[in-house]
């Protein structure tokens, strides 16, 4: 088993959690670059915001209740999921990107449970 799969396999989320990521990731770069193909890069904050809107649209005073079954109560937690896709292989980074870049981007109990 690689290392990248271990770690996968170490972290809480399921599944569904990581497929949540990839869409949300989608949104995200859809609504910033007005694209659907083609480089599409966005800042660990940007996708944090991305998550948090596709989350409140998907399902609205559900959200924190999703996601915190999930066991994603941070931002830092779609950190985490990203860094261990990119591990993966499926996704990548630039240069610039840093697991910090999702620490405490917005309180998810905060804007998710209102």
């Amino acid at each position: 088993m690689s290392e990248a799969n271990t770690l996968l396999e170490e972290l809480p989320y399921p599944p569904a959690a990581y497929e949540f990521v990839r869409q949300g990731l989608d949104h995200a770069s859809t609504h910033r670059h007005g694209q659907t193909e083609g480089l599409r890069h966005v800042s660990g904050d940007q996708l944090c915001q991305g998550l948090v809107d596709l989350a409140q649209t998907r399902w609205g005073g559900l959200a924190w209740l999703v996601l915190s079954n999930w066991h994603i109560e941070r931002t830092d937690d779609f950190g985490r999921m990203v860094y261990a896709m990119v591990a993966r292989g499926e996704l990548s980074t630039t240069e610039d990107d840093h697991p910090d870049h999702f620490r405490s981007v917005v309180d998810l109990r905060e804007v998710l449970d209102a």
